[in-house]
């Protein structure tokens, strides 16, 4: 996976060729209905040509910011400097190491709008400042909660032109909100209005859930902690906002129009309560508009004041510079096992053991699973973490659907992420039993035979989430003493010289109880004895990853000569090799948390 691929590329609610059923509340879909559907088709025919749907998508919103600087200022290297500086503040790991979120899609229409509407108010046309402003409104479609798109009518507002444009601007916004709830109630049909009122319910029991003392210090630790990131990678550039107000003085436009387009930005992060960089990414384009106009025209009044300048600036480019490790270290290490490491290998366990027909349950938000296995699940409103949307199962015909996949269908695999499934219940009801393949990250159980279903034809399916079962514990301590038993007879066949039997067999004890530490070790020794050395140092990278002190590393070094060819690259790769160890296990230390939390 690309770095930018993770967790919403997949957020998929695959309607085929219904984009209408995106704006259904009953799909969970409507608050970000166009950036699931530009996902869900980008991503449609492969991995490659969905990120290659997003790359443009990226590069296009620098563009419109490029022109919307210089509709601004009529001054390129202006234009040229603030992208320059865009591009820099979005370097930082928690920027471009998010997940692939609806904040792409919402961006890239709030600057294609501004940039329109900037178009409409030059050429003195209010039907284009119309536009414009429609235009933006699809960012409020691709994320409900977003003031970006206020972007067109803030421009009409604070800058001189006709009022005409500041009327058809409004007109442009009323516009796409009414069309956008339109969409919503024609997609959710005639219980709509009970379907928001369930959807409030549910909010303000979670509310009511979480009212305690530990839960407000935790909400306002996350704010706090994501508040000091964001400003450590934004401080060297944020006091140019306030010295482009004094450098232009109260009665310019453009001062206040970059403070009115950051506030805009910044509110979104102020309604979710979390000032994480990927959810204020425009915040940065006011800041580096301000630093391009203060550096470029007004460079030379700035090097008059050598020391002020030099203060600030080393000063912001101290907490930069720990906010970019700090990120790297913290994000990029969850990131990489949380969602790349434990994702790669629920992949490359199903894909060999599937077969023809077989169906596949993931309890989790890991909905490429269907799309990289190839193997067909259930309806598309139950493919994404039911055990957190319990709401998915409301819908009378959502019930009679998971009754119908698990009764009929009878999908082969489980893929469990939480223990919110009280799986006892469940092969009860309808007569399976699973037995448990793997808990190297999460649960990955296969269906063993099926007995006649005790449940009747109507039954509730959202009783199987009243309550977690007792399976998570009985089930890894089978698999366990499964391990135990087969290391056993693999160090039997390794004295018997043996060597490619017994690496088979440690493979699968690997592959399926990778979670206990020495067996990711065992299997690399197996390996080495039977020739593959590369195979070996993959092995040993991995249960570094997994186990930063489990024994790895030693083995790894002693190996890595044996697999790099000799030269100049390989005394180079000898000797970074002991801080390549000592960062992976720093970096996948705070990460491993993450992914025994998956589990």
């Amino acid at each position: 996976m690309y770095p930018h691929e993770g967790y919403h590329a997949y957020f998929r609610f695959p309607f085929g060729r219904h984009p209408l059923r995106y704006y259904a509340l009953d799909g969970g879909s409507a608050p970000n209905a166009l950036a699931n559907l530009f996902f869900s088709t980008a991503y449609a025919h492969g991995r490659d040509r969905g990120n290659r749907a997003y790359d443009i998508t990226l590069v296009l919103t620098g563009v419109c910011l490029f022109g919307i600087t210089l509709a601004l200022t009529g001054d390129a290297r202006i234009a040229a400097a603030t992208l320059t500086v865009y591009h820099l503040l979005n370097l930082a790991p928690l920027a471009t190491l998010s997940f692939c979120n609806a904040e792409t899609v919402v961006n890239f229409m709030t600057a294609l709008g501004t940039l329109v509407t900037l178009c409409g108010m030059q050429a003195d046309m209010p039907a284009i400042s119309l536009v414009g402003a429609f235009i933006a409104t699809l960012g409020f479609q691709a994320k409900a909660c977003t003031f970006d798109h206020l972007w067109p009518l803030a421009c009409a507002l604070v800058l001189p032109v006709p009022a005409q444009h500041a009327w058809m601007a409004l007109a442009g916004t009323a516009a796409g909100h009414a069309l956008y709830g339109i969409l919503v109630i024609v997609a959710s049909g005639r219980g709509v209005f009970h379907r928001l009122r369930a959807l409030l319910g549910l909010h303000r029991r979670n509310a009511a859930q979480r009212n305690d003392g530990f839960a407000y210090r935790t909400m306002l630790r996350d704010f706090a902690f994501y508040l000091f990131e964001h400003l450590r990678v934004v401080l060297p550039f944020t006091p140019f906002l306030p010295l482009y107000f004094m450098a232009h003085g109260p009665d310019a436009r453009l001062p206040w129009l970059m403070l009115a387009l950051f506030t805009l930005s910044a509110l979104h992060m102020l309604v979710r309560g979390v000032f994480a960089i990927q959810y204020g990414v425009l915040t940065h384009f006011p800041l580096a508009f301000a630093t391009a106009a203060c550096l470029v025209p007004h460079g030379g009044d700035m090097l008059s004041h050598p020391f002020a300048t030099a203060a600030i600036l080393l000063t912001g480019l101290w907490f930069s510079v720990h906010g970019y490790r700090d990120n790297a270290q913290n994000h990029l290490g969850e990131w990489r096992t949380a969602t790349f490491f434990v994702r790669r290998f629920i992949i490359d366990y199903l894909k060999p053991r599937l077969e023809p027909g077989d169906h596949i349950f993931q309890d989790g938000h890991f909905t490429a699973l269907y799309v990289e296995t190839g193997a067909p699940g259930p309806i598309p409103e139950l493919v994404w973490a039911v055990h957190a949307r319990n709401n998915a199962l409301w819908d009378e015909g959502h019930r009679r659907a998971f009754n119908a996949f698990f009764r009929e269908t009878r999908p082969r695999w489980l893929v469990l992420f939480a223990d919110q499934l009280n799986l006892d219940a469940l092969e009860r009801a309808y007569g399976l039993r699973y037995r448990l393949e793997s808990a190297r990250f999460t649960r990955i159980y296969r269906l063993a035979e099926t007995v006649p279903p005790e449940a009747a034809e109507d039954f509730d399916p959202r009783t199987l989430y009243s309550g977690p079962g007792a399976r998570h514990a009985s089930d890894i301590d089978a698999l366990e003493k499964r391990a135990a038993f087969l290391t056993a007879r693999a160090q039997q066949r390794l004295a018997e010289g043996r060597t490619e039997v017994a690496a088979e067999m440690l493979r699968d004890v690997w592959e399926s109880a990778g979670h206990l530490p020495g067996t990711g070790v065992a299997y690399a020794l197996a390996l080495e004895a039977a020739g593959d050395a590369g195979g070996a140092v993959q092995v040993l990278r991995d249960d570094l990853l997994l186990h930063p002190e489990g024994g790895a590393a030693p083995h790894l070094e002693r190996l890595v000569p044996a697999v790099v060819p000799q030269g100049s690259i390989a005394r180079l790769h000898r000797a970074l090799l002991p801080s390549i160890l000592a960062a992976d296990c720093y970096l996948h230390k705070k990460g491993k948390a993450a992914v025994n939390a998956t589990r």
